[in-house]
């Protein structure tokens, strides 16, 4: 196999005769198997073969290999011009799940079993909310915290205990992690309080991250700048033909980063043009999918998609071949607002969604329509919207009065009565 991937005797020599020597030609085989190019191949056994010479210049025998050495070894060895830091990390971390599988080392150890009370937690979320999994899985990272320090009995938990954990966990996270944070503590309150081991009332002990939304417009991207988004996309390339669908998907149908993760191949109605979209809490809807993005799709699917036995539509461009995640498809729409040149509020998918409402908003939708589109399930999720049309509020705002005798504030052409401003 080495072969096939080195022409000089003395790489072949050097990988052979190292520490994993007798599994080299294997583990090259399993690379390829998985789809990976000859250039990752090489860079993998680089990695590995630095992390053999290490390990035998430290005493360290083949039975000692775990995930504390190759972490110490990442940490401590220095990159040559050469060679990239991703070698020496990804090399000996293919190399230990290679002999795991094989039997040669031990298996990792298994992370420590849940408390009976994480894990009724966690299926209640499932089977009574309907949280998807990957929510579910944040949500437990959060909560396991919450139950060790109760040592497992939540009998424990009182309205300051409640209180005092979650600040502290809040003043240690930037907002986006508190608010998190703050969610699932909430959740699993509301789940004690429904298997009755608190009182409802310790719901409001949970105290909420200070935020002021109402002051805020929503983060968006100009019609043109959302055209050259998806302009930047370079359709020669595999990759390319993979995040013009993702992009447009996100521009056209104002999905959510997740909605394009988790979507699968049945999820396409072609005869009559539209997609079946999974939201929150196990709702579907069907959404009509447009000419150019049905396209997309298409051609992606037709050209650049890796032929694999799976229901999921968007696979990593690279090997390993697997489904892309959530943060995936914000990087896919980062790296398209860069290479457009686009000044853009924020540089994840959320921002095209946003951008796709406002221009349903300018072009004469109502509240309504936007909200059906986005699949929000309180029309008050959709007046965040309205702040943008500026010729609405501008209709509907008093002007300021510029002397002590304009006391009469107008509404359009229309005046109203201000009692508590002396106005009747």
């Amino acid at each position: 196999m080495l072969e096939d991937l080195y022409a000089m005797p003395f790489f072949l020599r050097r990988h052979r005769t190292g520490l994993f020597g007798p599994y080299v030609d294997d583990l090259a085989e399993s690379l390829v198997a998985r789809g990976y190019t000859a250039h990752s191949i090489r860079g993998v056994l680089r990695g590995m073969c630095v992390f053999g010479e290490w390990l035998a210049a430290s005493g360290h025998a083949l039975d000692d290999v775990d995930d504390r050495l190759v972490a110490r070894f990442a940490a401590t060895v220095q990159c040559s011009k050469w060679t990239r830091r991703s070698s020496y990390h990804n090399g000996p971390r293919h190399v230990l799940d290679f002999l795991r599988s094989k039997g040669v080392i031990a298996a990792a150890p298994p992370p420590p079993p849940d408390h009976q009370i994480v894990i009724e937690f966690s299926a209640w979320m499932t089977e009574h909310r309907g949280v998807r999994a990957v929510t579910v899985e944040g949500y437990l990272l959060l909560v396991r915290e919450l139950v060790q320090t109760l040592r497992g009995d939540v009998s424990r938990l009182t309205p300051r205990r409640l209180r005092a954990f979650v600040l502290g966990q809040m003043a240690v996270h930037g907002h986006t992690r508190a608010s998190n944070f703050v969610s699932a503590t909430r959740m699993f309150v509301r789940f004690l309080v429904a298997s009755g081991r608190c009182d409802a009332a310790l719901v409001a002990a949970v105290p909420a991250v200070a935020s002021w939304r109402e002051t805020s417009v929503p983060r968006h991207l100009q019609p043109d700048d959302v055209e050259r988004v998806i302009a930047a996309c370079d359709v020669k390339a595999s990759a390319g033909l993979r995040d013009r669908a993702v992009v447009l998907l996100l521009a056209r149908l104002g999905l959510r980063a997740g909605d394009v993760a988790s979507m699968t191949l049945d999820a396409f109605d072609w005869k009559q043009a539209r997609l079946r979209v999974a939201g929150k809490a196990r709702r579907e809807d069907w959404l009509p999918l447009p000419q150019d993005a049905g396209d997309a799709v298409l051609a992606y699917l037709a050209n650049a998609r890796p032929r694999i036995r799976a229901e999921a539509v968007f696979f990593n461009a690279k090997a390993p071949f697997i489904p892309i995640s959530r943060p995936i498809v914000s990087a896919i729409v980062g790296r398209a607002i860069r290479r457009a040149g686009v000044k853009s509020p924020s540089h994840g998918a959320h921002v095209l969604r946003h951008s796709a409402a406002v221009r349903m908003l300018r072009a004469g939708s109502s509240l309504t329509e936007i909200g059906a589109l986005l699949r929000h399930a309180s029309i008050e999720t959709t007046f965040h919207y309205a702040k943008v049309d500026r010729d609405l509020l501008l209709a509907v705002a008093a002007p300021w009065p510029t002397s002590p005798r304009e006391t009469t504030p107008f509404v359009g052409s229309r005046s109203i009565a201000m009692p508590w401003l002396g106005v009747s």
